[in-house]
């Protein structure tokens, strides 16, 4: 590339510039310099030796990159400018300078650059030194001061000891703080340069707990301080005098006397003899003992703040892993309800077995992370409980505790038993179910059993049956626990662990018990507790009327799937869903007739400002049902008592009779016994089946035709969404959450649904969703959820 014209014209010109000039190309390569430019120059040998250079060749990096920043600033703005800089050259020697550049164009292009420089290093320099001037005038002024003011502030005094010192030999240096410190209610010390004491003030000794100071004199630290101690002061000692700074530091120290850990927080300058040799260390210290514990107490509250944080977040996430890890559980679960005709016995027992297992872990998972692990009430009232509740309670908290034994643990609750009441202290009753089981558990010895938990009603009374078939019992032992006699605690016998309890919460509960055992062949517990009256506020059935309107409250989106698989083909019923409980206290305020309102709300919904109860309050409604799974919380027992609300263990609600009475006639269908206004016809689709993973919408769709339903399976939304036509409005429309390499998902599959006019519309999904993630239109069923699955295949 030639060499632009104006670079020549400048060679000219740069003769008859009387200050330093350059100019520069578009790289910021020196192209040309005058004669007083290279006189600027204080590395000699470059200074004839420019051209071709840039500034990485002249000056330090740092330097180089302002000049080149600036340099480009001008070319961008195509503007002359003026920069105040330092340069600092490879020589480590500084030059100030203004420097003017200028951008050069030729033909209406830029080609470089030119500029001038002014030297002001030596007028900057005397501008430094007056202002070095002015800070140490200053810094005398505010020493003068707080000696006139004799200000008892370990710094000051520092300041001031050392400035008395200055100019004088070592011996008076020595003299001068002995004589000065000995009243100061300060820690003075002095040491020399091998940090040796060489004196202190009486404040320094009661603060290290010595009995005198000829304690310490001619000592290094090391000699009455612990090495790691001594090793933090003797370092932070020698950076003093290397620096010749006045430095600060906090120092744990051992008290002599006592051996407590006291702080405080040392300052410390050097002492140098009227020829400014460093001859030793001046330091003051201030006890900041009360001060640190108190820091350390709050950092300690603050870590252990932060601990729990962590500790609710690491909770939020198993929690949800809990929830996540049920996906591959659909498909297992469909498959073997599909299949389990087809497979010998021992294999699906098997298999139920470890579906069943997962399911306690997942449960025990979510116990602990949603309770606060408080112990139970020992002195708790009697009061009416549903038996069949507590012993899913003791079961399921069994399953796991030996989730690793080759125990079975089988469930044979008789079918109306659900909502049936014995009287009795719950907690109680739970842990006396809990210890037979142990002593089921201890009598197959490491072996494989089967603990079978019974529950059936005769003559008023409800009979509890633990079995095993363990080793057994003799007579002679079974008479014992009968006749209320001593009985050993050895494990080995398999008898005898928790009887005492076992025992007492039958008596104080008036309840019955028996034994039968056989030697080799096993043993069995019969419990018998007289039935008592439903209490007034469980809700063992739910009446509804024709043209009410059923409002579900409740923040678990599944929850509200469960209960349009109960509700939703009742004729004359609507059903409105909300998640929020203010939402649905606006909605039934503002209904015209609040007594064709019936609601079935949550107690505990997650962080809202209201609960079940609080909606009820304000609604105002008569007719209303908590529903929860805190049941068996004394709490919400008292606010049941209160405001006479009726309960259902969220657990039941697939189990409750519905009836349905006409205004009329008052003619009630109960649905647990009879379908309403179901339809069906072999020719009709009842469900349609969105899924991409090929597998699992096949068993998706076997698991539906189980159920007797006629089902159409799509791998594509795209391909329904084609098709929506054929479809009546009522089918059930099983939609995918995600569909891979498709920018459609799940919720814009059921929008459309729903815009077409479709009215059961479901979500699969691998995972759970907040309640401000779904849609009022739709359900969000979890995968591995079978119940849920089951209920609406079965709808």
């Amino acid at each position: 590339m030639s060499t632009p014209k104006v670079f020549k014209k400048l060679e000219e010109f740069a003769l008859l510039v009387p200050v330093p000039f350059y100019w520069a190309d578009l790289n910021c390569i020196v192209m040309g310099v005058n004669e007083p430019l290279t006189g600027l120059c204080i590395d000699k040998n470059l200074a004839n030796n420019l051209i071709g250079k840039s500034a990485h060749d002249l000056y330090t990096p740092e330097t180089a990159a302002m000049i080149e920043e600036h340099s480009k600033l001008v070319m961008q703005t195509g503007k002359k400018l003026t920069f105040e800089e330092m340069y600092i050259l490879l020589t480590g020697e500084t030059q100030h300078v203004i420097a003017t550049r200028s951008p050069l164009f030729e033909d209406g292009k830029a080609v470089g650059l030119a500029g001038f420089l002014t030297d002001i290093t030596a007028s900057k320099e005397n501008e430094l030194h007056k202002e070095q001037i002015k800070e140490q005038l200053k810094f005398k002024k505010i020493v003068d001061q707080a000696a006139h003011d004799n200000v008892q502030s370990p710094l000051t005094i520092l300041l001031v000891l050392a400035q008395q010192c200055s100019g004088l030999t070592k011996e008076k240096v020595f003299e001068v703080l002995k004589t000065s410190t000995a009243f100061i209610p300060v820690s003075i010390y002095w040491l020399d340069t091998n940090n040796k004491v060489v004196g202190a003030n009486k404040s320094t000794v009661e603060a290290i707990g010595g009995k005198s100071i000829d304690d310490f004199i001619g000592k290094t630290p090391y000699e009455y301080y612990p090495h790691e101690m001594a090793d933090n002061i003797v370092q932070h000692n020698n950076k003093v005098m290397r620096t010749r700074k006045v430095l600060s530091q906090e120092e744990p120290i051992k008290d002599a006397t006592t051996g407590a850990t006291k702080y405080f927080m040392a300052y410390k300058t050097t002492l140098l003899d009227n020829n400014d040799e460093v001859i030793g260390i001046l330091g003051a210290s201030a006890n900041i003992t009360a001060e640190k514990e108190a820091e350390n107490l709050k950092l300690e509250n603050e870590r252990q703040k932060a601990k729990i944080e962590e500790q609710e977040k690491f909770g939020e996430v198993v929690v949800q892993m809990v929830h996540d890890i049920r996906t591959p559980l659909a498909t297992m679960g469909m498959k073997l309800q599909f299949y389990a005709k087809d497979m010998p016995e021992n294999m699906r027992v098997d298999m139920n077995w470890a579906v069943t297992n997962i399911f306690d872990v997942a449960n025990d998972v979510l116990d602990r992370f949603k309770h606060d692990g408080k112990d139970v009430d020992l002195e708790e009232e009697q009061r009416p409980s549903m038996i069949s509740m507590m012993l899913s309670q003791a079961l399921s908290a069994k399953r796991y505790q030996y989730k690793d034994a080759p125990i079975k643990f089988v469930d044979d609750f008789c079918q109306g038993s659900a909502f049936v009441f014995i009287k009795v202290q719950s907690s109680h009753f739970v842990r006396m179910i809990s210890n037979i089981i142990n002593n089921a558990v201890e009598a197959f010895e490491g072996k494989k059993g089967t603990v079978r938990l019974g529950l059936s009603i005769s003559d008023g009374n409800a009979v509890v049956t633990i079995q095993d078939n363990g080793k057994g019992m003799p007579k002679e032992i079974v008479d014992k626990i009968l006749s209320d006699a001593h009985v050993t605690t050895d494990k080995k016998d398999g008898h005898g662990i928790g009887l005492t309890q076992i025992r007492e919460t039958i008596k104080r509960n008036q309840g019955k018990f028996n034994v039968e055992s056989t030697p080799g062949e096993g043993t069995k517990f019969i419990l018998t507790f007289k039935v008592v009256e439903q209490p007034d506020w469980i809700a063992a059935v739910i009446k509804l009327n024709n043209g009410d309107t059923v409002v579900v409250l409740d923040d678990d989106t599944s929850i509200h799937g469960a209960w349009d698989d109960r509700l939703k083909n009742c004729a004359g019923i609507q059903i409105k869903h909300f998640t929020l409980g203010n939402d649905a206290i606006d909605f039934i305020n503002a209904f015209p007739q609040k007594d064709k309102i019936f609601l079935l709300t949550d107690y505990e919904l997650l962080k809202q400002n209201v609960t079940g109860i609080d909606v009820i309050k304000k609604t105002d409604i008569k007719r209303s049902v908590l529903v929860t799974s805190h049941y068996a919380e004394k709490k919400i027992y008292k606010l049941l008592v209160e405001n006479r609300v009726k309960l259902l263990p969220k657990q039941l609600a697939a189990e409750v009779p519905i009836e349905v009475c006409e205004a009329k006639t008052e003619r009630c269908v109960t649905n647990s016994d009879k379908k309403c206004n179901k339809v069906s016809s072999s020719e009709k689709v009842d469900v349609i089946i969105v899924e991409d993973k090929r597998d699992l919408a096949d068993t998706e769709g076997h698991f539906f035709e189980n159920h007797g339903k006629k089902v159409a399976v799509y791998y594509n939304p795209d391909d329904l969404l084609k098709d929506t036509s054929k479809y009546d409005k009522d089918v059930i429309a099983c939609i995918d959450h995600e569909f891979e390499g498709n920018k459609l998902n799940g919720f814009d599959v059921l929008k459309q649904l729903h815009e077409q006019g479709f009215t059961r519309l479901y979500l699969f999904s691998g995972r759970t969703f907040t309640k401000e993630e779904v849609p009022d239109y739709l359900t969000a069923i979890v995968k591995t959820d079978i119940d849920a699955l089951t209920k609406l295949a079965e709808s």
